[in-house]
């Protein structure tokens, strides 16, 4: 086309490549001795090409095809998930027994497996809670009464002036509050294993001379009872626990098997290194065949067998159970011929225990 000149400044009409548009020539100085020009191309873009067009179209597509798949599989997401919220919700409005059905094997799934065993710790707990709280209210029931009659029964023999025979029933008062104090001393000691309130602190121990101490402080009970000691005590220290809580359950384990060894009878206690732990076995007579059931149930708060002649809160082997789990351990019943054998093993824990120390 024709150029179009204003002054200084020249116009050209410019077309190639597919750009359109209007190419100027602008003058400049360059120094005081010399000039130049600027040249500037003022372009558009012409027509799109069918290349470009379907270059778009592509992408259309692709987007399309991407909010179609993406649909099916956002449902298939948030199905699961708002089934895993339906069940939480259930429960939480007091559902124990409802759990979450989802068995797909992907990590939602998994979440699923992981959400039903959560509930199922749950039940287990509130049922053990509510157990708990019906046998503690049946134990404290017994003596309680029996203080109400013995009270009772001092008033009216001190109304009739008969002081000389209130010896008997205050007695009987003493020996009802002792039994009460005990009971709720292991109910606070489960307790306290239970809801982990304390973090363990591992120290170097000697689980020898820990046991031959205890073994000290129950000679006068064996003694009373005539009951013969048979140990078998090979253990090189040290041995990395926290000393409480192995004190607690060694305590509850030869407490358990002194009370329930008949007159004459015998204890046996072994204790033994164990691949990287050590096993510990209390054996005590008894003429009671226990059977499967009863061997696992014994380790249940307040579960007593029925016909057992001493009188105990039935807390001690559950306070020993908790002990032995607290510490990473297992604990187990048997019956053997020489009797009821309780035996734990316990792993060294790990540490930065201290010096040795002997109880």
């Amino acid at each position: 086309g024709r150029s179009r000149d204003l002054g200084e400044f020249r116009f050209y009409p410019h077309k190639s490549h597919g750009l359109s548009g209007l190419y100027a020539a602008l003058p400049v100085r360059i120094n005081t001795a010399e000039d130049g020009q600027l040249h500037i191309l003022f372009a558009k873009q012409g027509p799109v090409s069918s290349h470009d067009k379907g270059f778009v179209w592509g992408l259309v597509l692709i987007g399309l095809v991407i909010a179609i798949l993406v649909m099916p599989v956002s449902r298939l997401i948030t199905k699961p998930l708002k089934h895993l919220r339906n069940s939480a919700l259930r429960i939480a409005e007091g559902d124990l027994s409802h759990r979450a059905s989802i068995r797909s094997r992907d990590e939602i799934g998994e979440l699923g497996v992981a959400f039903n065993r959560m509930a199922d710790r749950l039940q287990s707990m509130i049922r053990g809670g509510k157990e708990l709280t019906a046998n503690v209210s049946h134990q404290l029931r017994s003596p309680l009464a029996r203080i109400r009659v013995a009270g009772e029964l001092l008033q009216e023999k001190h109304q009739r002036g008969d002081a000389g025979s209130t010896e008997g029933h205050l007695s009987s008062i003493r020996e009802d509050v002792e039994e009460m104090d005990r009971m709720i001393g292991q109910l606070l000691t489960l307790s306290k294993l239970d809801i982990h309130e304390a973090a363990l602190r591992p120290e170097a121990l000697d689980p020898a001379a820990m046991v031959q101490g205890l073994l000290d402080r129950f000679k006068p009970m064996m003694d009373q009872k005539s009951i013969r000691l048979q140990t078998e005590i090979h253990f090189p220290p040290p041995f990395s626990a926290d000393r409480e809580t192995f004190t607690t359950a060694l305590t509850s384990l030869l407490e358990n098997a002194c009370k329930y060894t008949p007159e004459n009878g015998m204890v046996a206690v072994r204790l033994a290194p164990e691949e990287g732990g050590l096993r510990f076995a209390a054996t005590n007579t008894t003429s009671r065949v226990l059977s499967e059931e009863q061997l696992q149930r014994i380790f249940d708060p307040f579960y007593r067998i029925e016909g057992s002649a001493p009188k105990g809160t039935g807390l001690g082997l559950a306070i020993a159970r908790k002990a032995v789990e607290k510490l990473g351990g297992a604990i187990h019943a048997s019956q053997s011929p020489g009797g009821l054998c309780i035996s734990l093993v316990l792993p060294s824990m790990q540490g930065s225990p201290g010096k040795t120390e002997n109880s």
